[in-house]
């Protein structure tokens, strides 16, 4: 597998270097960074003046040698830089030169570096020659074929938005306010919605762009008495995260989100299930954000590929929590606070591996249960 590692890096590289990007990537990279140094800008003010100061001093005392370049004002050239890219394609010579530059590996300026557990001493599967062999024979073959997308990796222009790009809502779910009330001890209000939503909120000046988001409802992994139903319970977030969301793709979700500041992680704990996330400010990225929390109640598009992946990446965290000594002091003082109840047991990997038998229909089943 490391070795498998290496040559898709090696050929990810060679192909940006002789191919560059498309258009369509130059595009979602620049308005994913475009949503990134945005929100940031709108938190300028609380750099400290004295970001602002020390770089002016720095620059005095190394006579010119120190950018002068403080946080707040690389935020500011990062904004001018992308809004100057403008339309430009990778298909330019000079950017597709500029690609060649930093991508290519055959001039000796890349080093590949490989961790791999184990005591200095121990033999290992794959040795630094294996390695170095593999490079250079993706190296010496012939270019790499262009990147291409699959089928169904982009967003189609018929997704439904509104006027103001906001997502269209079912009829159904458009609700009134029946109860709205303000809270006694902090200041807030709480609404009880015609749709049978409760929903609490309360404004602080702590980040002027950010609206956290939190839903809560009792019942969780406490309500399971099969351990591989637990164990699907707690893959639950990294299915969801691979498989998309309503009928789009995980990439094609990613590209609905790449200009919005919208992040929404449902997931099961011991005594709830709930969502975690945070959006925007904007009216926007509200509705964007509320409109991916229901799609999170809809039926889950799970496949055995992705569950193949989720299985292999826990078995892995499973080997590698063995080797960390905090994990055994955590287990040893449960034992002694609670005792040898399956209950507060951790997953194991004869619970995950499980899953395959498990399948995707239990998975689906698990998650309808939970949301």
């Amino acid at each position: 597998k490391l070795l498998a590692a290496v040559e898709t890096l090696v050929l990810a590289c060679m192909s940006i270097a002789c191919h560059g990007l498309t258009e369509h990537e130059l595009r979602l990279v620049k308005r994913v960074h475009k949503a990134a140094i945005d929100s940031a800008w709108i938190e300028r003010h609380h750099t400290d003046s004295e970001d602002v100061v020390d770089a002016a001093e720095e620059y005095v005392f190394y006579g010119g040698g120190a950018s002068l370049c403080s946080e707040t004002l690389d935020l500011r050239v990062q904004r001018e830089v992308l809004s100057a890219i403008g339309t430009a394609r990778f298909g330019d010579a000079t950017l597709k030169n500029a690609a060649a530059t930093i991508f290519g590996m055959s001039d000796g300026n890349w080093s590949i570096e490989a961790r791999v557990a184990g005591a200095p001493k121990d033999t290992l599967d794959v040795s630094e020659a294996a390695l170095r062999a593999i490079a250079i024979h993706v190296l010496d073959a012939k270019s790499p074929a262009p990147f291409c997308w699959e089928p169904h990796e982009l967003l189609d222009d018929s997704f439904e938005t509104d006027g103001d790009s906001r997502p269209k809502l079912p009829e159904e779910l458009h609700a009134s306010f029946l109860i709205r009330h303000s809270l006694t001890h902090f200041p807030g209000q709480h609404w009880v919605l015609s749709n049978g939503a409760t929903v609490t909120w309360m404004r602080t000046d702590f980040e002027p762009d950010e609206i956290l988001l939190c839903g809560v409802a009792p019942g969780g992994l406490s309500e399971i008495d099969s351990p591989t139903e637990r164990a699907a319970a707690c893959t639950i977030a990294a299915m969801q995260e691979l498989g998309g969301l309503r009928a789009m793709t995980k990439s094609q979700l990613a590209d609905f989100l790449a200009d919005k500041n919208v992040t929404i992680c449902p997931s099961v704990s011991k005594y709830c299930r709930h969502f975690n996330g945070y959006c925007g400010a904007s009216r926007k990225e509200l509705a964007t954000a509320l409109q991916v929390i229901s799609w999170h109640f809809s039926p889950p598009q799970f496949t055995m590929g992705n569950l193949g992946k989720v299985i292999e990446s826990c078995q892995q965290s499973i080997l590698n929590r063995e080797r960390d000594p905090e994990y055994h002091l955590k287990m040893e003082l449960r034992k002694v606070t609670c005792g040898d109840d399956p209950f507060f047991a951790e997953v194991s990997a004869a619970e995950i591996e499980s899953l395959r038998s498990f399948g995707t229909k239990g998975l689906q089943d698990t998650y309808t249960r939970f949301f």
